[in-house]
């Protein structure tokens, strides 16, 4: 279940029609589905109720309610910057035609919408319809929020009008022509939008309407888990059937009630542990976009909403039916791939660990429409969720074709019935997005160099800092260690929340691809060159010396293979590969002490 917030940047789907009309629009993955016509609107329908109310003033309750909403919405990561103050914009959403800037909503007169009235408000989430009358691309998802009531339009707009202002005018969007013409977009709303809000099915319990209410309004899920057209319009017969994020390296999975492609066969209380936790003892963890969602929104959500959702899930059903695919046997050429490098964690059998290695086995990130989500795995490497530990990064070690080949393996393996279909093409693809970029990328894949995650170096090593470790393949190593302190006070200084052990792996990966191009070193000296750089590193920023006052007394490169295992071998554990060596150092210490005696 994906879609794409801050951590990665918003995933956007560009939208053409007909050059009689000159039309043009742009659609997030992450929120999107067709445009408007405020000439078409719909009359409101009955309120379905939204939050739970602070027990305090009428207008303190409503502001309350509003706040519920927003996080239902997610609305915070894309309206929030790089390093801006929340809600203030700044994202620049990238499609091929362009950028487009969120704008600042924060209240703000001169900025934001301190100067919009209510209606003005309503007008655009419901109708798609700007301030001034403008049509509003579709990256804001009103083809979605058309659906919430006016009541909670109210309370949404009495919680964006408490905020503390922050000025902030809107960057530029870099929409090319005829793409910046907004005129073009009304003959894309006539073809594909109809705005009206949500109308409660009496036939249906008030909990599977409060769900429907949440998934297809402020959660605006089918945005990215449905497929669309050739015109970027969502297309109504495969609802929630699950579609690729274009731009993105992954596949929001069907996640319809389908009992053989989307979550027709999981519990209610799997999809809420899944949706409200980021993970499940049997199902695994969110992961990519979709954590981000959990984090910012959907685990800020009530319980019971929590469960309506799943509820209504679960009894909503993409057309297609649930025809069984026979399996495809010719992805076979993965299977010692895997069992060479993958059983440990996961088994021979795809079960992995409960509670520690998510399964294989009927996980619908396996077995989703397309493989970018498995390959996007394996190429890049996944964050611990909950009790799940981390899964390392597997792209330097293996060719396109052979990760194409374990893919197939996985998805057609233990009974997940998905097509084969991955290929050297779409891993190549792939890589280029989830691992380092520029000149060095090719020499960095092929040493070994370790992936820039998404919460990685573009984030959390800031632009100049990055610029001079690149600097430092051609200085000394006296140069190196004299401005490494220089480096260390950029980073602090734009992430004074960071681990040091973070900010380590982070330099690493950025001077790591630099290192594999240098043509004129050896392996052998390529690594000593960044074992170098680590411990200058670890000694300036005082890793010399652990808080606690134990010593850090070796520093031991390892063969990557070697360095795969231990990452594995602690996850398992639950820990992380330092702490997990330092027990079993400690562990072999004792035995031969005792041993001694």
């Amino acid at each position: 279940m994906i879609r794409k917030t801050e951590a990665a940047g918003r995933s956007m789907r560009v939208i053409a029609a007909t050059a009689l009309a000159g039309l043009l629009a742009t659609t997030a993955a992450e929120a999107q589905s067709s445009g408007t016509n405020a000439a078409t609107d719909k009359p409101a329908a009955t309120a379905t109720p939204a939050a739970p109310a602070s027990g305090g003033s009428a207008a303190a309750d409503l502001v309350a309610k509003g706040k519920y909403l927003v996080t239902a919405a997610d609305c915070m990561p894309c309206h929030t910057g790089p390093g801006a103050e929340a809600f203030s914009g700044g994202l620049i959403l990238d499609t091929p035609f362009g950028g487009i800037s969120s704008p600042n909503i924060t209240p703000d007169k001169a900025t934001g919408i301190g100067d919009w009235t209510e209606e003005e408000f309503y007008k655009a989430l419901h109708n798609g319809i700007g301030k001034d009358g403008e049509y509003l691309y579709p990256a804001m998802p009103y083809t979605s929020f058309t659906k919430i009531t006016k009541d909670d339009v109210s309370a949404i707009f009495a919680y964006l009008q408490s905020l503390e202002p922050v000025n902030a005018p809107r960057k530029p969007s870099t929409m090319s022509f005829p793409f910046n013409v907004r005129e073009g977009l009304a003959a894309w709303d006539l073809m594909y939008f109809t705005p009206g809000t949500f109308v409660p099915d009496p036939n249906k319990s008030d909990q599977v309407n409060r769900g429907a209410y949440l998934v297809e309004g402020p959660g605006h899920c089918a945005e990215c888990h449905t497929p669309r057209n050739l015109a970027g319009a969502m297309r109504p017969s495969d609802m929630l059937g699950g579609g690729k994020l274009m731009g993105q390296p992954y596949y929001a999975p069907d996640i319809s009630g389908s009992l053989q492609d989307g979550v027709g066969g999981w519990s209610v209380d799997e999809i809420v542990d899944y949706l409200h936790t980021g993970a499940d003892k049997k199902k695994g963890t969110v992961f990519g976009p979709m954590a981000d969602v959990v984090t910012h929104s959907l685990s800020k959500l009530t319980e019971d909403d929590i469960t309506a959702i799943a509820v209504y899930l679960k009894q909503s059903a993409a057309e297609g039916g649930d025809e069984k695919k026979l399996p495809d046997t010719t992805a076979r050429a993965g299977s010692e791939i895997y069992l060479n490098n993958c059983a440990q964690c996961h088994q021979s059998t795809g079960l992995g660990i409960q509670g520690a290695i998510p399964p294989l086995a009927g996980n619908g990130a396996v077995t989703a429409g397309g493989p970018e989500n498995i390959i996007t795995a394996v190429l890049g490497g996944l964050p611990g969720q909950g009790s799940y530990g981390q899964m390392p990064a597997f792209g330097g070690q293996f060719s396109d074709q052979e990760i194409a080949d374990v893919a197939n393996f996985v998805r057609t393996s233990w009974g997940n019935e998905a097509s084969a279909n991955a290929t050297a093409n779409m891993v190549k693809s792939l890589r280029e997005q989830v691992t380092p970029a520029g000149p060095a990328s090719e020499a960095a894949r092929g040493f070994g160099c370790p992936a820039v995650s998404d919460s990685g170096s573009q984030d959390v090593i800031p632009l100049p800092a990055k610029d001079i470790v690149q600097s430092f393949a051609s200085v000394t190593n006296s140069e190196m260690a004299n401005r490494i302190g220089e480096v260390l006070r950029l980073v602090k200084a734009s992430n004074p929340g960071a681990q040091d052990a973070d900010i380590v792996d982070e330099l690493v990966a950025v001077y790591c691809p630099v290192v594999a191009a240098d043509n004129d070193l050896t392996v052998a000296e390529k690594h000593a060159r960044i074992n170098d750089f680590v411990q200058e590193v670890d000694a300036r920023i005082g890793l010399g010396q652990d808080t606690s006052g134990r010593t850090i007394l070796i520093q031991v490169p390892l063969p990557q293979d070697v360095a795969n295992q231990v990452n594995q071998a602690a996850s398992a554990a639950k820990e992380q590969p330092g702490a997990y060596l330092g027990k079993l150092i400690q562990d072999q210490v004792k035995a031969g002490a005792s041993d001694a005696k």
